[in-house]
């Protein structure tokens, strides 16, 4: 009877640590993929340097449904960042960097919910950075606005104008 015990509680923590080990590679793999792509812009609008995904700034214009987080290279970055958000998210999201003309937000015409994967109301709609996003319903919006990279990242995974280069990757870990 002990050693049927001793048995079972070897094997449980067999499993236990077989378990823990693969619930570990599975987190380094979401790191990893949540790495590779940032839905904003690259480059510090205060220091010049490339950005960190953690360190960021939020613009909201409520009455229009326009929200955006400009990313920054460090905290310290934060408080010039504050002092023209409009019109950050203005030059990063709705100016044409090639010609420096001011560009409509970019339409993704998503069919499904990035929230709920129902098909979208035309009418339930918000801008972010620069590209309009369609939800089932306006509580969806809410919802996607609580984490929108990870979201962004449902609705573009392989836009290849949102990779973070190398030296940003590493530089964002």
């Amino acid at each position: 009877m002990i050693q049927n015990l001793e048995r079972a509680s070897v094997a449980l923590l067999v499993f236990a640590a077989l378990a823990l080990a693969l619930s570990g590679t599975a987190l380094a793999g979401e790191e990893k993929a949540a790495a590779t792509h940032l839905y904003g812009n690259h480059v510090c609008p205060v220091s010049g340097k490339p950005v960190v995904s953690d360190v960021s700034v939020t613009y909201e214009n409520k009455e229009k449904g326009v929200y955006g987080r400009i990313y920054l290279c460090c905290p310290g970055c934060v408080k010039a960042a504050k002092k023209d958000l409009e019109g950050l998210y203005k030059k990063f999201y709705l100016t044409d960097a090639k010609t420096g003309k001011a560009k409509e937000p970019k339409d993704l015409k998503n069919e499904a919910c990035p929230m709920s994967g129902e098909k979208v109301d035309p009418s339930a709609k918000i801008e972010y950075n620069g590209m309009i996003i369609h939800f089932c319903c306006p509580g969806c919006a809410d919802g996607f606005l609580e984490d929108p990279e990870a979201k962004m990242a449902k609705l573009l995974p392989d836009a290849k104008e949102f990779e973070l280069k190398p030296a940003e990757a590493k530089k964002d870990k």
